[in-house]
């Protein structure tokens, strides 16, 4: 709605601009006036009584002129008797009140006239000049001059200029007014102007005026304007001179082109802006439409110009639009008022009217234009709907939730689930702030929290306490998120009762502080028990040697038993203690690169013989490289003695294989049996300490339980793993890991 306005404006400008030309050209003729001399040709008869005086003027205005003064001045008359008895010429100098003055000479004529049967008769030339003002008045009107906008000359009868005011050394673009005097002005006028400047000096010459007309100047740096210029003929020192106007219509050509530009402009916009019409309101006629009307709409602009809006059917009702055209002329402009159209295929959409009172050929026409907002309506409707929603999902959420403004902690709103965790009613908290019900058990801390919500925008897992209007302390797990409403910065908060939950945690957390000491009590008294017991175990087997030699040999037999169940009850005490040490973090390895082929080697060759009596074989798979291992040389021969003693231990026929090698970063040694295998639903347990798949009177191997728990832990200080992969009836396979040595790891790297 813009660009009309703007082209009103510009119409006003050059409306302004040409009356302003038609009211300066009265005033430079009324100019001309002041200083405008007369020429008249007197002749008179002869005759010693001297008939009447006979005057030929130049002008039908000079003739007036004479006419006036012969009827108001009878000295002229004796002067010119006074001629014709003397014969001399005479001098006429008279004034015709203050403001006219008449100068000349009268004489007799020449013989010319009787030879044409004339008789004698004078001949002179009379000069008026009228005088706008007394003499004093003259700076005034230089004054005047200087502050006209246009450009004043006063130029000689040999076209160069003798007076110039300040317009017109600004027009000319010389420096000062010095540079602009005795000037030629056919130096500011290109060639093809100056014969068309010419015809009008010669007109003015000859005492006509020359009304404004249009050329060329060009400036003294070369720059040519558009100007129009106007002359009168004057009297400028006692010489003929020519009063000269010139006005500069570059700003006006630039308004013109402006308006023109904006008229482009604003048929341009029409067509691309908003649906859009104009509509003369006298008789509701549709003047224009645009493109985009069309579109909305759907009927054809060809059929909507030159029509009645009362006979396009529309569905908007009568009294409706009359209202709409009342508004409009009341106010001149009306914004955003929402209709109901039919289309012209008879669906309905709902718009946005506006309109702009303007004028066009005299005629008051309103501006219109359309928006279509069926479809912001609808998801208007669909916003509402959802905040309805939302506002029932809010309040019957069985989760408490809250909102509150963060600047001054007032609760802007609750749900029932919030008021029953905290007890109070709905009214009792909403407008209030939570110091006036001390809500938050610790006041700095929810200071904090909100602080970090406007930072982040979101918070999770906030724990603190609430409190009740009886003292009851609640925990809560608030979460939080950053919203704004009105412009003001709020929090939503979904809060979860965990005083429940905590109580469980501090029980539980009260029970395995419980069963930490349970476990470092058992620790001790087995680490005490187990050093009770290895010393007379260690002195019984100690002597055992010495016993098979002093006995009969028919008794060696109780020896050796005793021998045997004196080193597997050393083997579990040293189980027991190891696991007593590692449950308690006491036992701490002491790590060193060693070739693990040979602590391999070593523990299978003290392993053969038991294998050997069982008729099993034992079968070695070593790389030619060497593998070194970061390790702890004791921890690692007992893990390898408790997998290699199960695999004697649970195979019968068959075979035993150790196989040595490395994967990527890794040693790996696998432990394969052709035994009985494991039941896999025994596997997850099997690392736990004491389980036995067999147990009870079913149980068919002697054992403690530990070996793979005591294997398990060891691995996982040595930073390794042990694996089982096995299946009943099938044999098993366990597979140690362990970290290469980093020499040996950066070998394996590049290779």
């Amino acid at each position: 709605m813009e660009l009309p306005d703007a082209h009103l404006s510009l119409q006003q400008q050059l409306d302004t601009a040409q009356s302003q030309a038609a009211a300066y050209r009265q005033q430079l003729h009324a100019l001309a006036d002041a200083t405008f001399h007369v020429e008249l040709q007197v002749t008179s008869d002869s005759s010693a009584t001297l008939g009447p005086v006979e005057v030929e003027a130049a002008s039908a205005h000079d003739a007036d002129v004479v006419e006036e003064l012969m009827r108001n001045h009878d000295e002229l008359v004796p002067a010119l008797r006074e001629a014709c008895a003397t014969g001399e010429p005479v001098s006429i100098a008279l004034r015709d009140g203050p403001s006219n003055s008449w100068t000349g000479t009268v004489g007799p004529c020449t013989d010319a006239c009787e030879e044409n049967g004339e008789g004698p008769c004078l001949n002179g030339v009379l000069r008026r000049t009228v005088h706008a003002a007394r003499p004093d008045m003259e700076p005034l009107h230089r004054e005047l001059l200087e502050l006209l906008p246009d450009a004043i000359l006063i130029v000689a009868s040999n076209d160069r200029i003798k007076y110039a005011n300040s317009a017109a050394v600004a027009m000319t673009g010389v420096d000062r007014l010095e540079d602009l005097i005795d000037t030629s002005i056919w130096t500011y006028l290109p060639e093809e102007e100056k014969q068309h400047v010419s015809q009008r000096r010669q007109q003015v010459r000859t005492g006509r005026r020359i009304d404004f007309a249009r050329h060329t100047l060009r400036t003294h740096q070369g720059e040519e304007r558009i100007v129009e210029s106007a002359s009168v003929p004057i009297v400028h020192q006692g010489r003929r001179a020519a009063l000269v106007a010139v006005r500069d219509l570059t700003g006006r050509e630039r308004l013109s082109e402006t308006l023109e530009r904006t008229l482009g402009l604003f048929d341009t916009a029409f067509h691309l802006g908003p649906a859009a019409a104009i509509i003369r309101l006298h008789d509701g006629v549709i003047l224009e439409v645009s493109e985009r009307m069309e579109t909305l709409t759907g009927f054809d602009a060809a059929q909507l110009a030159g029509e009645q809006i009362d006979h396009v059917r529309t569905g908007v009702p009568e009294h409706r639009r009359l209202q709409l055209t009342r508004d409009l002329l009341t106010h001149e402009q009306l914004y955003d008022r929402e209709l109901t159209l039919t289309k012209a295929d008879g669906t309905s959409c709902t718009v946005l009217v506006s309109a702009r009172l303007i004028s066009l050929d005299g005629n008051d026409c309103a501006l219109v234009s359309l928006v279509d907002i069926t479809e912001r309506k609808r998801a208007l409707v669909q916003a509402q709907e959802t905040q309805t929603l939302m506002q029932k999902i809010f309040r019957m959420s069985p989760s408490p939730l809250a909102i509150v403004r963060l600047d001054d902690g007032v609760y802007l709103n609750v749900n029932d689930a919030l008021c029953t965790l905290v007890k109070r009613p709905r009214y009792d908290i909403v407008g209030r702030t939570d110091d006036d019900m001390a809500l938050w058990a610790d006041r700095s801390y929810r200071q904090a929290a909100f602080e970090r919500l406007r930072d982040t925008g979101t918070l999770s897992n906030v724990q603190t306490t609430f409190c009740q209007p009886d003292g009851t302390r609640i925990d809560v797990l608030c979460a939080m998120q950053r919203i704004h409403i009105d412009n003001r910065v709020c929090a939503v908060m979904a809060i979860t009762d965990i005083t429940q939950r905590e109580a469980a945690r501090r029980a539980l957390v009260d029970a395995k502080e419980k069963a930490e000491d349970v476990a470092q009590f058992r620790s001790s008294v087995l680490s005490n028990m187990t050093h009770e017991m290895r010393t007379p175990l260690t002195v019984i087997l100690g002597f055992t040697p010495t016993l098979r030699e002093a006995v009969d040999p028919k008794y060696r037999r109780f020896i050796d038993l005793i021998e045997r169940s004196g080193k597997r009850l050393l083997f579990t005490l040293d189980s027991l203690l190891d696991l007593a040490q590692l449950e308690a973090g006491t036992l701490t390895p002491s790590r060193a690169v060693h070739p693990l082929a040979d602590l391999v080697r070593t523990h299978t060759a003290s392993m053969r013989e038991k294998a050997e009596e069982k008729g099993l074989t034992t079968h070695i798979q070593m790389p030619e490289a060497p593998v070194q291992v970061h390790v702890d040389p004791d921890l690692m021969e007992r893990v390898l003695h408790h997998v290699v003693d199960n695999a004697i231990k649970f195979t019968e026929h068959g075979s035993i294989t150790i196989r040595l090698s490395t994967e990527g970063d890794e040693a790996v040694v696998r432990v394969e049996d052709t035994g009985t295998g494991i039941d896999p639903a025994f596997v997850p347990r099997a690392f736990q300490a004491f389980a036995q798949e067999s147990e009870g009177l079913a149980r068919t191997h002697q054992g403690s339980g530990l070996g793979l728990t005591v294997c398990k832990h060891v691995m996982e200080r040595l930073g390794g793993s042990i694996d089982i992969d096995t299946a009943k009836g099938k044999g098993s396979t366990i597979t140690l890991r362990l970290p290469l040595a980093p020499s040996q790891h950066d070998e394996a790297s590049r290779a």
